[in-house]
């Protein structure tokens, strides 16, 4: 086969086929079978063959009410008490004897400061990334992006003052940080002469400061996530439900590994980072993260639910809790993807 396709249609193929399996992820995953109502932009690629759908075949009915057995089966094994992250909020989801959950929202986790050290942090990576085509002679001088940024900045940095930064050098970092954006900005629409050595040394000039801002975010958060448990621990859950609680957090794809709030979670649970070979009751398994693009309470719980029955499932006939967590189909096409495309020694 890799001899019989040539290098372009194989990368044209390789992409179509990235398209196409993300999509029928979706259209196969029980999760997002129960979720797809809520999410209009899944689009056509939740259909499947005619075939897969025949209300008319037996082997369909039977599937059909396969999924409505996992769904109820996710639910009755639901854990009685969850704290969900929402933005900039926890909620506290606690199940009733009727079963309904009712909730608690804390006050906020993330303070003031942590939005305005970010958004700080964004004036320069504004300006990298609109000049970054040009740079790399992708596109012409941004000149109308450039003027309508320029004026919003001098607007902005007007405001950049004590009252949103109280610590002196703290405040001076924001001013380094702006200032040092305009200049870059001036000089780049001045010029129209930004390579992509001049945007670098741009950028890595302001490393240090902006590792700092990182640094105090991460710190003012964690602070208020913290006390905010503290409370509901001390003051909210009785000693019973701690053992049982459950974390979900929510993080963008990009901000996945080493997310932030489930560092936190980990540690209020003395948990460690999770491996594959850890079972259902350990831990590690207290707490998910959930994509940006299904942040509601109802799709959190049902995520949640489904991590529960794959564990049972992927425990009960694979040998492995975690067999589900990963593509089934991802071992045999590995082997008959060897055979078709044999590794290179």
């Amino acid at each position: 086969f890799s001899a019989a396709l040539e290098l372009p249609m194989l990368r044209q193929t390789f992409l179509l086929l990235v398209v196409l399996g993300v999509n029928s992820t979706w259209a196969f995953c029980p999760f997002h079978r129960q979720t797809a109502n809520s999410h209009s932009n899944a689009g056509p690629w939740m259909s499947q063959i005619p075939e897969a759908m025949d209300e008319s075949d037996p082997l369909v009915r039977a599937n059909n009410l396969f999924h409505g057995m996992y769904t109820n089966t996710g639910k009755e094994m639901l854990p009685a008490t969850l704290v969900v992250q929402e933005n900039d909020f926890l909620v506290l989801l606690r199940r009733d004897a009727s079963g309904n959950y009712t909730r608690v929202r804390s006050d906020q986790i993330i303070p003031p400061v942590y939005h305005n050290l970010k958004m700080v942090c964004h004036l320069p990576l504004a300006v990298f990334t609109m000049l970054l085509p040009y740079a790399q002679g992708l596109a012409s001088f941004p000149t109308d992006n450039a003027i309508t940024f320029q004026l919003s900045m001098n607007t902005a940095v007007a405001t950049i003052n004590a009252s949103r930064f109280t610590d002196a050098r703290q405040l001076e970092r924001q001013m380094f940080l702006a200032n040092s954006t305009m200049d870059f900005l001036y000089s780049a629409m001045t010029e129209h002469n930004v390579t992509l050595d001049k945007l670098q040394a741009f950028t890595k000039s302001l490393t240090p400061a902006i590792n700092l801002n990182v640094a105090e975010a991460a710190q003012a958060q964690i602070d208020l996530m913290i006390k905010v448990m503290i409370d509901w621990r001390q003051n909210v859950l009785a000693p019973s439900e701690w053992p049982g609680l459950r974390f979900i957090s929510h993080s963008s794809h990009m901000a996945s590994p080493m997310n932030l709030v489930s560092q936190v979670f980990a540690r209020v649970l003395s948990a460690n980072p999770r491996r594959p070979d850890m079972g259902p009751n350990d831990p590690n398994t207290r707490f998910i993260t959930l994509d940006d693009m299904l942040m509601d309470e109802e799709s959190a719980r049902t995520l949640l639910a489904t991590h529960y029955t794959d564990y049972a499932i992927g425990d009960a006939f694979f040998g492995s809790p975690y067999r589900m967590h990963r593509d089934l189909l991802g071992d045999a096409a590995q082997d008959y993807l060897n055979t078709l495309f044999p590794p290179q020694p």
